[in-house]
């Protein structure tokens, strides 16, 4: 017979131990909330160990900067992933596209299908999934840096995956490009994915294709009436930075402030449950702290009264 006997809060795991050591490659990106809770933790001290190689800058290309598109999302939207996929074709360079979920992969997977790219060294891209087995998985990883390569992947894998250059011929012709095609939840995630192309001293270039109604959902945007709709308000940006002149800059500074006050918001939320769930988890250490290892019930009125 199984049964409940206790809650354990994974967040208090790491106070069972007396010596705790992080490893970070997003370090400088995390939130004042994430450091807090670091702080929490004891951690209270940290090392910044630079790359051994030099870090190319990104490619600063006005067709490459982040943009929002509304209206029909297999018009403009997939139009200008589509198009962005073509340049680098043309160009004989590699292209990563990132998505949000499956769904959405196999969205542009079908509608690239439909109205496919018509040049003489384009391939049909690759999927990278969580539905792959790690053999298929390695062979997407491994095949996907290669000159006019294009691979479409979930967005779990535009953290910590390795994706190889071993071509000098991509590495002259630009490198990778990566396309993102929704605005990532934290800066962390945002400097990870931006880690898949610049890799080891290899150029390479990154952009942000975003559609307002997925800015809406995750509440990055609000919306507006327009003929008894809601619409996405695309002109929210320019009321909260009015001065700055181009539009690309201000959805970078728009998004990032969003961002941040949602991540303020979670760390609080993430704290209050913690508030809530904390008693049960004490009393279930102190409960399991009563309890003889041999099965014996020695202390039982104890037990109880822990238990209550």
């Amino acid at each position: 017979i199984s049964f409940t006997c206790g809650h354990v809060l994974y967040s208090e795991l790491p106070n069972f131990f007396r010596l705790i050591h992080g490893v970070s490659g997003t370090l400088s990106g995390f939130s004042e909330g994430e450091k807090q809770i670091l702080m929490n933790y004891g951690f209270t001290r940290s090392s910044f160990i630079p790359s051994t190689f030099e870090k190319k800058t990104l490619e600063d290309d006005s067709d490459l900067r982040t943009s929002v598109w509304i209206g029909d999302k297999n018009m403009e939207y997939f139009d200008k992933i589509k198009s962005s996929i073509v340049k680098m074709v043309k160009k004989h360079r590699a292209t990563l596209v990132f998505f949000d979920t499956i769904e959405e992969l196999e969205w542009f997977r079908i509608e690239l299908e439909k109205k496919p790219i018509k040049l003489p060294n384009f391939q049909a891209p690759e999927v990278l999934s969580e539905n792959l087995t790690t053999a298929q998985r390695d062979g997407v990883i491994s095949r996907a840096i290669r000159t006019s390569k294009v691979t479409l992947s979930t967005k779990v894998y535009m953290r910590g995956t390795d994706f190889k250059c071993r071509d000098t011929q991509l590495s002259s012709n630009g490198g990778v490009h990566v396309i993102v095609t929704f605005y990532p939840e934290t800066y962390s995630d945002h400097i990870q994915v931006q880690g898949r192309t610049c890799r080891q001293s290899d150029p390479g270039s990154f952009q942000l294709v975003l559609f307002a109604d997925h800015l809406v959902a995750k509440n990055l945007l609000r919306t507006r009436k327009e003929g008894g709709k809601d619409i996405p308000d695309v002109d929210e940006p320019l009321e909260c930075f009015p001065v700055e002149k181009e539009e690309f800059k201000r959805w970078d500074m728009f998004l990032g402030n969003k961002r941040n006050a949602l991540a303020e918001n979670r760390t609080v939320s993430m704290k209050n449950k913690l508030e809530t769930n904390k008693p049960r988890h004490d009393k279930s250490l102190q409960m399991s702290r009563l309890m003889p290892l041999d099965g014996a019930a020695e202390d039982g009125p104890n037990i109880r009264e822990a238990a209550e």
